[in-house]
């Protein structure tokens, strides 16, 4: 439970330095194409809101591990579609070659964060079958892993948005 609860704090402590990277940064809707800052923006904040909202459900008392399970599915279902319907436009740009092809980057923003979802539903999955304890040693690694992700995003928001305004 204590976990949880400091996971939860951590999620939106990162959901703030998200917004000051934003802000600080040059604007993120540019005319004409698709602006990776922009999608990277919104996937770290889908990032730090699935571990914001499991957090506060698995903190919840008596709440049966099946239930947990469960959430942790549709959780991961709804991140992964919002981390592909973010990064969809991007990659339609960087096929048509508006903008710079970075693959280590993009790997690490959208490939992580499906990878993590799909290490999620994998836990839930075998906590629904019948494995005892899987659900949270696994979730509690994803977190971590959707926190070291969303760290690294805001920190190249806020370092790529210092770099451009110069």
């Amino acid at each position: 439970m204590t976990f949880y609860v400091v996971a939860a704090g951590t999620a939106a402590t990162l959901v703030g330095l998200l917004f000051v990277a934003v802000h600080i940064g040059p604007p993120l809707a540019t005319p004409g194409r698709t602006n990776p800052r922009h999608a990277i923006a919104r996937s770290t904040f889908t990032v730090l809101a699935v571990v914001f909202v499991l957090s506060l459900l698995y903190i919840v008392p008596q709440t049966s591990v099946r239930f947990r399970a469960m959430i942790s599915i549709v959780a991961a279902v709804i991140g992964v579609v919002r981390s592909v319907r973010t990064w969809g436009p991007v990659w339609r740009d960087k096929f048509a070659g508006r903008i710079e092809f970075r693959l280590w980057q993009t790997a690490w923003i959208l490939v992580g964060p499906v990878a993590a979802y799909a290490l999620l539903v994998l836990g839930a999955v075998r906590q629904l079958a019948g494995h005892g304890g899987v659900l949270d040693v696994n979730t509690g690694f994803v977190f971590i892993l959707l926190f070291v992700i969303g760290l690294r995003n805001s920190w190249n928001l806020l370092v790529e948005g210092a770099t451009s305004e110069k």
